[in-house]
Formats: structure tokens, sequence, C-alpha cells
């Protein structure tokens, strides 16, 4: 599981960088926070683009490897839609 944090100026750039995170598979947790349990070894090629427009802006990612226990562990106020058992694999499907 990866926790996602990035600090990007551009709007352009900060948006493409979410879009991409998002079209990848992971969740947001916050504007520029995310989670995912896609191995980031996976996504060369996206990480790729990535690093190039973050060259263009001169922002900065923080890639954190975490343990399903530390989101278990995770305090979250204010949010209604983030499924815990779904993100540390205990579950398969997110039921609405």
């Amino acid at each position: 599981m990866y926790l996602i944090c990035y600090d990007i100026s551009n709007n352009n750039i900060r948006k493409k960088v979410a879009d991409r995170l998002l079209a990848t598979g992971y969740e947001r947790l916050q504007l520029s926070v995310f989670i995912g349990i896609i191995p980031i070894q996976n996504n060369r090629i996206i990480w790729k683009n990535i690093l190039t427009w973050l060259s263009e802006d001169g922002g900065k990612i923080s890639i954190i490897k975490i343990s399903p226990s530390s989101i278990k562990n995770m305090i979250a106020i204010g949010y209604d839609d983030f499924d815990v058992s779904y993100h540390v694999g205990e579950k398969h499907s997110l039921f609405f």
C-alpha cells in the first residue's frame, strides 16, 4: 500500500498528476494526498510522465510504502466514503 503526497504549484500540472493517479486506481484522501495498493514499480511509464511534469514545475512528490495495519490505525475525521477494510484487502467489493 502506498501513500502519495505532492506539493505542486502549477494548477495544470497538479491536475494532470491527480487525474493520472485517479485513473491508475489510487484514491484521494485529501486534495494532494492519495492512497492505493498498486505497486509503484508496476507503473514505470506513468511515473516517468509524472516526473517529467514535476521537473517543469519544480514540484515535489513523496511516495511512502505503508502497512495495512497503519491504515487500520488511521484516525480519519470527516471521511464519509473511505472504506478501510477495502483498502487493506479484507474486502474486494465496494457497496454503496
